[in-house]
């Protein structure tokens, strides 16, 4: 019996803990999107990031770093960042071209 009761008070001790220690920075694709947004319009680039805004990434502690795949092809990024832990996501982008259409009178 002292068994089960210890084993319970562990359990919840761990559990009342847990979301104390548990990382609060999540990146979100929402987050993600306004990163590469600012990035694009300081570096004058036409080209708008696809994610979706409520896709949950590692947490991270530091300004996300973005940069081409490919250098020089902006088509598709790569968003790291380096601390808590080391990640990176390739994402793809499209052109913000608008596009026009003409409608012939016949």
């Amino acid at each position: 019996m002292k068994m089960v009761i210890r084993s319970f008070l562990s359990v919840m001790l761990i559990s009342t803990l847990q979301p104390v220690t548990a990382e609060t920075n999540i990146v979100y694709g929402a987050d993600i999107e306004k990163r590469v947004d600012n990035f694009f319009h300081a570096e004058g680039i036409e080209r708008k990031v696809i994610i979706s805004p409520k896709r949950a990434y590692f947490s991270c502690a530091d300004e996300l770093q973005v940069k081409p795949r490919i250098d020089g092809d902006w088509s598709t990024i790569s968003v790291s960042c380096l601390d808590p832990k080391k990640w990176v996501v390739t994402l793809r982008t499209s052109s913000q071209a608008t596009i026009v259409v003409q409608v012939a009178k016949i």
